[in-house]
């Protein structure tokens, strides 16, 4: 039965309105047969109270033509010229100091992507979607969450392949560029997300508690390819990178410039991985790559990292401002201070992400030039440090050590420590050339032996230089004291001695 078409017009309108499910109201619609039958509803209002309203400057309607000689109406496109709405959330009842941390979803969240994807077919049904110059803004109550402007969309779904094309400015980016293929039946698809300087200090209140927050004006940019090969499958390719990037941990801050960081992403049913990472940064001076594991399935998290030519002072001040509580941070820059790393590799191995942070799970290997560090058992700090370290289950191995304390200074060194707070070996072997002013306080904080330590008290007024070697060591339980001289020059006062 054909649709006479005087009455198609009406038709149309109310199909419109069917697919809209809210209230729609128009100036005027006309019917046009060229370049295919479809008709232009001009002036369009749309409202659902409380929850949605704005305006169309026109819509246009596209049906299937062989639908129309048996009386029935299929949409085959939908135009929205220069849309402008406002959709208004409703807001949480909790009160705001009781409420949990918002929510990001995250875009490794496979699963979820999917889902959504295909909800999305379920509903659009076949039918080609078309945006210009579209304008956005969601707010809760009186809080604004997002605005978009010159939005333009293209929209398909087509013999079950959905396909994607969207542009838009916001008060959160200057622009984000989206285009993709979907197969939302088989799970499947791939595209490509281009987001240019995203304000990332909008997003802090996204983030845990526990998480370092930008701020001040720290805009980054993404250029993330991704993919899904089937159920529960996600990969992803990333570029990320930033002029200028501050980070906040309570009342502390650190800044970054020129970060630039890559990887791959995949995600399967209980399996994350992080391939190919690498970290790039002007200020501190860092070079990062590495990886990552989380295996829900086997309760295995792992990571393995390698730092080259890199600033060691600048990072530990940026990663104590941020992490200073993290148990390994703080052991490992508790003894190192600064320098240059040409190498260093990381790895660590637990049963859990909270295993991570303890300094047993850590195991790193690494070069230090030109540093400072403390040597936390005898509190005695050493500048123009250099050497090979092995640091694993809390114990730092130092070897081929050589640097300089005040006016001493040593070479052909091994140390063994235990980090932190942990009871575990001490044990120093070097040469020295030695300030004899600075041994006795050295002594006084490395032994234990009380008759020793009464004598050491009655030594004043030291002054002269010896060399040899100096060895500390407590595996007996108490710190032993050997020294062997070669030569030395010495003046002091010795209060058994009258003279």
């Amino acid at each position: 039965r054909l649709i006479p078409l005087e009455s198609l017009k009406d038709r149309v309108v109310a199909k419109l309105c069917e697919y809209a499910e809210c209230r729609f109201d128009y100036d005027q619609a006309e019917f046009f047969l060229l370049p295919a039958p479809h008709v232009v509803v001009s002036q369009v209002r749309i409202a659902v109270p409380g929850r949605l309203s704005g305006t169309v400057r026109s819509l246009s309607l596209f049906p299937r033509v062989l639908p129309l000689f048996s009386g029935r109406i299929e949409v085959a496109k939908l135009r929205f010229s220069s849309p402008d709405l406002d959709i208004t959330l409703n807001q949480d009842p909790t009160p705001a100091e009781e409420r949990q941390p918002e929510v990001f979803p995250a875009p490794y969240s496979g699963a979820g992507m999917q889902r959504a994807v295909k909800s999305f077919a379920e509903q659009l049904g076949e039918v080609h979607l078309q945006v210009e110059q579209g304008g956005l803004r969601i707010q809760e109550e009186a809080r604004s969450l997002l605005s978009l402007t010159g939005l333009s969309a293209d929209i398909a779904l087509l013999r079950e392949n959905l396909t994607v094309e969207a542009e838009c400015r916001s008060d959160l980016w200057e622009r984000l560029k989206l285009k993709g293929s979907f197969a939302p039946g088989e799970s499947k698809g791939k595209g490509r997300m281009i987001l240019d300087r995203l304000r990332a200090q909008t997003l802090a209140r996204y983030l845990p508690p526990d998480a370092p927050k930008p701020t001040g004006d720290s805009p980054i940019s993404l250029d993330l390819s991704f993919s899904s090969e089937g159920p529960e499958t996600f990969s992803a390719t990333v570029k990320c990178f930033s002029p200028a990037l501050t980070l906040r941990m309570g009342d502390e801050e650190a800044g970054f410039k020129d970060p630039v960081l890559t990887g791959t992403i995949r995600a399967t049913a209980g399996r994350f991985e992080i391939r190919e990472a690498r970290l790039t940064m002007e200020d501190p001076r860092l070079t990062l790559s590495g990886r990552f594991l989380s295996d829900t399935r086997s309760s295995e998290v792992s990571y393995h990292l390698e730092c080259t030519d890199t600033d060691a002072g600048s990072v530990r001040e940026a990663a104590l401002a941020l992490a200073g509580k993290i148990e390994v941070v703080q052991d490992v820059f508790q003894v190192l201070r600064g320098g240059w790393v040409p190498l260093a590799t990381f790895d660590g191995h637990a049963a859990s992400t909270e295993g991570l942070q303890r300094t047993e799970s850590l195991l790193v290997c690494g070069s230090l030039r030109d540093g400072g560090i403390s040597i936390p058992k005898v509190d005695l700090s050493v500048n123009a440090a250099n050497g090979d370290v092995l640091i694993s289950k809390g114990i730092l191995e130092g070897r081929n050590l050589r640097g300089q304390a005040a006016a001493s200074t040593g070479r052909n060194g091994s140390l063994t420590v235990a980090l932190g707070d942990n009871e575990g070996p001490f044990h120093l072997d070097i040469e020295i050339d030695a300030d004899l002013v600075q041994l006795p306080p050295v002594l006084a904080r490395a032994v234990s032996d009380q008759v020793f330590l009464r004598e050491l008290d009655l030594v004043q007024i030291i002054e002269g230089r010896a060399n040899g070697r100096l060895v500390l060591d407590n595996s007996s339980g108490e710190t032993q004291t050997a020294v062997e001289v070669n030569e030395w020059d010495l003046k002091g006062s010795y209060q058994r001695f009258p003279f």
